[in-house]
């Protein structure tokens, strides 16, 4: 399978949770929700822990794999304690999300060329220039 597929699903997956933290907003604490938000998110992980393990897949695991696996459910846990406050304080999904997803590209790009030594072309230079012009819209009056 191509990865564009589960970027396709993550692309829903993420918009979709967007919503629903506004949907949540000021309906439950920020605090409460997080813990049932990701004590949830343990189940769809481990359902298709569990079909893997059934189809005999090879899941290999290594302790730096073990540790960056770590930091990454701690900064989901930040993610989701941080994303309900937001929403919490009544922001605008139209201007909030924006302003996260597209500083998040900018960060992404950075980091593929400083930390990752990945090739960028003038097209990922315009793209961050293009993704600063609609923060500018997205902001200005």
């Amino acid at each position: 399978m191509t990865w564009i597929i589960f970027a396709l699903l993550s692309i829903a997956f993420n918009a979709s949770i967007d919503i629903v933290f506004k949907l949540l907003g000021t309906k439950i604490h920020p605090t409460i929700s997080g813990l049932i938000v990701n004590v949830v998110a343990v189940v769809p992980v481990l359902a298709y822990y569990l079909i893997q393990k059934s189809s005999d897949t090879v899941m290999t695991t290594t302790k730096s794999g073990l540790i960056f696996a770590v930091v990454a459910g701690l900064l989901i846990g930040f993610l989701t304690i941080t994303m309900l406050k937001v929403f919490s304080l009544n922001a605008p999904l139209s201007v909030a999300v924006p302003f996260i997803r597209i500083s998040t590209v900018i960060i992404s790009i950075f980091a593929a060329a400083l930390l990752f030594h990945e090739p960028l072309s003038s097209r990922f230079y315009l793209g961050a220039i293009l993704a600063l012009t609609g923060f500018y819209f997205i902001f200005s009056n």
